[in-house]
């Protein structure tokens, strides 16, 4: 049993190498992202499949193009990676007291 489970997974794991190969063919942006990435999203694109939800596919596939357009924008990249300076923070209390609450709920107002 154990050879037969083995050679299961290699049958399996070589579907998926097929499915990972033809990511770039279906979605252009995943060309961008490395071979662990695009094995990442077709993982994930399939488990989303089979679920049938089509709100969720379709956050799944948006959330993963934002990915590839970060990664392959250096810019952004290089920014991203920049440590923040503390002082630039703000504290929450100083937005919260900018922000318009008087439609939130929680916030006590309407």
């Amino acid at each position: 049993m154990p050879q037969d489970s083995s050679a299961l997974m290699k049958a399996l794991d070589g579907l998926l190498m097929e499915v990972v190969a033809r990511v770039p063919r279906v979605f252009p942006w995943a060309a961008s992202l490395s071979a662990a990435e695009r094995r990442a999203f077709a993982v994930e694109l399939l488990q989303a499949v089979e679920t049938r939800d089509t709100e969720h596919l379709t956050e799944l596939i948006e959330d993963w193009q934002s990915t590839a357009e970060a990664l392959s924008n250096p810019q952004f990249m290089q920014a991203w990676k920049q440590r923040n300076d503390p002082r630039d923070d703000v504290p929450w209390e100083q937005v919260r007291g900018q922000l318009d609450l008087s439609r939130d709920p929680q916030a006590g107002g309407a």
